[in-house]
């Protein structure tokens, strides 16, 4: 049997020059295929079928920057030094991924200039409210918002967000955003597709920015609600040990294997802070690691109805 050689090119669907930024259809024998290329600063960085469609980095950024200034909010590197208490001194306006040497994805975060205080009296417990925006061009996360929220006593920063749901959303549905969010309210996020532009960025950012009152509501609801033997559990069976051998109320038998809650007291708030509190401050876990235990957070902490 005779092998053939096929011979490959590609030709420029997409282009940004002002970021060195490239979508190419791939070509094989003369034919254009389904797929394309996403190029960066001239590096193969994702292929993709050609339903993927690549929001620049940079773009999702002016967006957000333009949606968070008109509603009031500031870049989380403004806020005051009292409120970095446990966070770098240079707190960066934006974090940015790589992969390969190439910047792949961006995560931008934003504060409200005035605190929320979750507690009263001798339980005073301020917080700042922000969103945390984000998007890549390598399909490692789709363009998505979350509310997050920076405590001073202890200076956690905790991102708030609900797992389970990753909504593709249409223009129609943008306005009911905070319906489709029936846990927390605190989040939406959907795949790059063609249906994909700028006011639809620009409208999700809006939405959640104004779920952010649930959000406040969910946290001083957790401070009357007592932590269960079952979630404690949970935590023991789905954190690893940096997380579950860490906190007071789980005991471990090194010759049984057991664990055993100790819940008597301590609230389903006391203990997202308490877990929260180590994922933002250990440096035994990566960056992807600590962001999956935000979400089993908001998991097994928060996932109860909220009472008027």
């Amino acid at each position: 049997m005779q092998n053939t050689i096929s011979n490959y090119s590609s030709q420029i669907r997409d282009e940004w020059t002002q970021y060195n930024l490239k979508a190419e259809t791939l070509v094989r024998n003369n034919t254009p295929m389904n797929y394309q290329v996403i190029v960066k600063d001239d590096k193969p960085v994702a292929v993709f079928t050609k339903a993927y469609k690549v929001l620049p980095n940079e773009e999702a950024l002016k967006v957000a920057n333009e949606v968070t200034n008109r509603m009031g909010l500031i870049p989380a590197s403004q806020m005051s030094s009292e409120w970095k208490y446990n966070a770098t001194e240079n707190f960066p306006d934006v974090f940015y991924g790589k992969k390969n040497g190439v910047v792949t994805k961006m995560s931008a975060m934003y504060v409200s200039p005035e605190p929320v205080d979750l507690g009263l009296g001798s339980d005073s417990d301020p917080v700042k409210i922000g969103v945390k925006v984000g998007n890549s061009i390598d399909g490692s996360q789709g363009f998505g918002a979350c509310v997050f929220m920076f405590r001073k006593i202890c200076g956690n920063m905790s991102q708030h967000l609900q797992s389970s749901k990753m909504l593709q959303l249409s223009t129609a549905e943008l306005g009911t955003v905070r319906n489709l969010n029936t846990q927390t309210i605190t989040s939406a996020s959907f795949i790059h597709r063609e249906s994909l532009k700028i006011e639809i960025v620009d409208n999700l950012i809006e939405n959640v920015i104004k779920g952010a009152d649930s959000v406040v509501r969910k946290f001083k609801q957790m401070k009357q609600d007592q932590l269960t033997k079952e979630q404690a559990l949970e935590v023991a069976r789905l954190y690893p040990a940096t997380v579950s051998k860490s906190v007071d109320w789980l005991d471990y038998n090194k010759k049984s294997q057991q664990w055993t809650p100790k819940v008597n007291g301590r609230t389903m708030y006391d203990a997202f802070q308490d877990v929260t509190d180590i994922l933002s401050h250990t440096s035994r876990l990566g960056f992807d690691a600590v962001n999956h235990g935000l979400q089993l957070a908001d998991k097994i902490l928060v996932r109860q109805e909220i009472r008027a």
